[in-house]
């Protein structure tokens, strides 16, 4: 019966991690966002309402960490939000959001 606690712990782990970001920020696999091969999807029907879910995934997922640049960046005909942030360790990251689905449009 321990196992059934520890399934439970892994699952919502894995849920917290979620690489898919929307309003319940549910996941379809477990991305890093550290290359844009492996980038976040968010699942946004405007710009409007996708960057505030890229914010929210940084501070759910990096917390304390601060932005210091944020980029467009065209790779292999997608479209990625490109965030440098400091963890407050002091390491730095690149996190990279494919916003292909939802760039320039509008709500």
């Amino acid at each position: 019966m321990r196992l059934v606690p520890a399934a439970i712990a892994a699952l919502l782990l894995l849920a917290s991690t979620s690489s898919v970001a929307g309003d319940g920020g549910g996941a379809a696999e477990v991305r890093s966002g550290e290359t844009p091969e492996a980038a976040i999807v968010i699942d946004a029907k405007s710009s409007a309402e996708g960057v505030p879910l890229e914010y929210r995934w940084i501070e759910r997922n990096l917390p304390d960490s601060k932005i210091e640049r944020q980029a467009l960046v065209n790779n292999g005909g997608k479209i990625y939000d490109r965030f440098d942030v400091v963890l407050p360790s002091g390491e730095k990251r690149s996190v990279y959001f494919d916003i292909t689905k939802y760039f320039g449009k509008r709500p």
